[in-house]
């Protein structure tokens, strides 16, 4: 029962970047991008300043639509 509660929050902590990135980019990101942007939200605020990163977005998230829309509301 653990995976299945680990995995709904992970889905829901992917949408917020995956709605985030269609509504700001006007890209679809994949679900691996939106993996990615959790991880940077904890890592950035320990990077000095001055600190880039750089992201590349690769893969089609159209494919992640249906995966997200049956976990989570995308409204």
């Amino acid at each position: 029962m653990t995976n299945v509660k680990n995995i709904l929050f992970c889905t829901v902590k992917y949408a917020v970047y995956f709605k985030r990135v269609s509504r700001l980019e006007e890209i679809i990101p994949t679900l691996e991008t939106s993996d990615v942007l959790t991880h940077l939200e904890k890592l950035c605020p320990t990077l000095s300043n001055g600190t880039r990163v750089v992201l590349n977005f690769i893969g089609r998230g159209d494919k992640d639509v249906q995966t997200l829309a049956t976990s989570c509301d995308l409204d």
